[in-house]
């Protein structure tokens, strides 16, 4: 809507919506931190031990279930 001669961007949303927005803030923080903490913990793992990034594998969904841990 024209006010004043600019465009006013500004809408008032409900409080779910503004509820999940907040929600999708927090889990996309939680995801970067989540992958910046594996790639931490990847590149530790090949420097201190790189013989086990080549015996298991390491995206596995549950860490430590034998069902998703793949010997090579």
């Amino acid at each position: 809507m024209p006010c004043n001669g600019h465009f006013d961007f500004f809408i008032e949303y409900s409080d779910e919506q503004q509820a999940l927005h907040t929600l999708s803030i927090a889990y996309d923080k939680l995801r970067k931190n989540l992958v910046q903490q594996r790639t931490r913990i990847h590149s530790l793992l090949d420097r201190i031990f790189p013989e086990f990034c080549k015996l298991l594998y390491l995206e596995s969904k549950v860490g430590g279930s034998y069902d998703e841990i793949q010997l090579i």
